[in-house]
């Protein structure tokens, strides 16, 4: 696997420019075209994301921890596991959003520890 550092790299090689954090999120210093700007704000996110906030492995997700749900973009507590990562992983969880109890699917990438935006949601 590449180190963040490596991934930063070429991205800045990509753009032909240099990028710097601010508030956690990656930009251009020099100025480039708008499609260009907004392709590497999102790359630099991603990459911020992956690294600062991986996705749970089935095996990593602790009952009575929240973990923040990618595709619904809300907080679940879960309360049981059901399989195996291997087979047909699920989840009983508490669905803070809308208060419900409920069986959750595992699927890789889609829960954290802590929430991000969705691609095409960005300031």
């Amino acid at each position: 696997m590449k180190s963040k550092k490596e991934c930063l790299n070429a991205l800045e090689t990509i753009m032909d420019t240099k990028l710097e954090e601010v508030d956690g999120l990656w930009w251009p210093i020099e100025t480039v075209g708008q499609f260009r700007r907004e392709e590497c704000k999102t790359l630099g996110n991603l990459i911020h994301e992956h690294f600062e906030n991986p996705a749970f492995s089935f095996e990593e997700i602790d009952c009575e921890t929240p973990v923040f749900d990618k595709a619904t973009q809300s907080w679940l507590l879960v309360q049981r596991k059901i399989g195996t990562a291997e087979d047909n992983p699920k989840m009983i969880a508490y669905i803070a959003e809308d208060q419900t109890i409920d069986e959750v699917e595992y699927e890789p990438n889609r829960f954290y520890a802590k929430p991000f935006l969705l691609e095409g949601s960005l300031g």
